[in-house]
């Protein structure tokens, strides 16, 4: 009998699990993303490969390493049997692009700085991140990420290349010639990682990037074979005959973002996963009594002398993460409940109303009733009994009382 119920218990979480993880799918909205990224890609392609282009050219002790970036791109980003013919247009719309005029030019730079602020949005919304950088640290970002980013992304590729061919020459040991392959699967990984890591606004752990990353760059090496399978029966070819290669593009781009996307989610996701009690995250009511179990932490904190906590501290306390604390916190330092101490990812916070004094009033109105609803507002009977509610013995009751019994 004891079996039988540990089983069902098992089960039980396992279902609660699935429902927190579709849910979390479901709330990244991983599909419309994927599909305004994949649309945003084929149009922004062009400008970014001419600017990447522009970076080599403005680097010249790196044009060497630039076979290495396209050799990387034909075998990883596309299927092998269109790579070449697909990144063939590529280059070639690019190249003559750099013959534009210096208006031209300004154009593509824009158009490419705005397929990587699509990324970033689409990014930063699966992490659920309310807050984008400003203009200035954005523009940083993607202009790095253009120019710097493809060089030492082709330098890394280089040397992984040399050892490749040291190996194919047979001036390395047999063991070593597997190594191109999980080399390449290796550098993209990290690539993913690095991608997780910096262009969401929020702390992301470097354990939860790479696990990330390693997973979607894993994922993305089956689904390319798995795809390059499927294409090879010749059914894109039969129908769309020469121009197979449009739809081919498109399809492999969609997929490829729902990776990029769902190793996204799955990084954001980890953090949720360690908490205690990650089922309760989507259950109604739950911000409203996280914020209380989070101002009674920290007036019993302030109680005993140590008035100050980090999120960390209060999200293992309360069974949380650390971003769902600072986004709860955010909302009660705007209510004057709490102040924040420290920098962007290194947070601590203390209580800053006297237990004596506050209420829960104000909490019950921001997480749960905004009364400024025009139901309130313009219907007398509506706001009559809300008031009444409003004005309940345990909302108007210092919070000193509530926590002390």
């Amino acid at each position: 009998m004891i079996s039988i119920l540990k089983k069902l218990k098992h089960q039980s979480k396992l279902f609660e699990l699935y429902k927190f993880v579709t849910g979390r799918i479901e709330e990244a909205q991983l599909k419309q993303v994927a599909s305004t990224l994949t649309l945003t890609t084929i149009l922004s392609i062009v400008p970014a490969i001419a600017v990447i282009m522009a970076a080599f050219a403005a680097f010249p002790l790196f044009a060497t390493y630039r076979e290495s970036l396209e050799q990387f791109l034909f075998s990883t980003l596309l299927p092998e049997q269109y790579s070449v013919q697909i990144m063939g247009y590529i280059k070639e719309f690019a190249e003559k692009a750099t013959g534009l005029t210096i208006f031209g030019v300004i154009g593509l730079g824009v158009s490419a700085i705005l397929c990587i602020a699509t990324i970033d949005e689409g990014l930063n919304r699966t992490f659920q991140v309310k807050h984008l950088r400003n203009w200035v640290s954005r523009f940083l970002l993607y202009w790095a990420l253009l120019t710097l980013g493809p060089v030492i992304l082709a330098m890394s590729l280089a040397a992984s290349s040399y050892v490749t061919g040291l190996a194919v020459m047979g001036k390395l040991t047999a063991e070593f010639q597997w190594i191109y392959q999980p080399v390449q699967a290796l550098i993209q990984g990290v690539i993913l990682a690095c991608l997780y890591k910096y262009v969401p606004n929020c702390r992301v752990l470097w354990k939860d990037a790479i696990i990330g990353g390693c997973v979607t760059a894993t994922v993305m090496a089956i689904f390319r074979w798995g795809f390059g399978v499927y294409i090879l029966r010749g059914s894109y070819t039969t129908i769309y005959g020469a121009f197979a290669a449009i739809p081919v593009l498109l399809t492999w781009m969609y997929i490829m973002w729902m990776l990029v996307l769902g190793g996204a989610a799955l990084t954001a996701t980890l953090p949720m996963l360690r908490a205690t009690r990650y089922s309760d995250f989507n259950k109604t009511g739950n911000k409203l009594l996280s914020a209380v179990a989070l101002i009674k932490l920290l007036y019993e904190a302030k109680q005993n002398g140590n008035p100050i906590m980090t999120d960390i501290e209060l999200a293992d306390k309360s069974g949380s993460y650390p971003n769902a604390v600072d986004h709860i916190l955010s909302r009660l330092l705007a209510k004057h409940y709490v102040v924040r101490i420290g920098g962007k990812y290194s947070v601590s916070w203390a209580l800053l109303v006297d237990g004596n004094k506050a209420t829960l009033k104000e909490v019950f109105e921001e997480f749960a009733v905004d009364t400024s609803n025009s139901l309130l507002t313009s219907d007398e009977s509506e706001r009559v009994w809300i008031e009444s509610g409003l004005n309940d013995q345990w909302l108007n009751t210092p919070i000193a009382q509530i926590f002390s019994k």
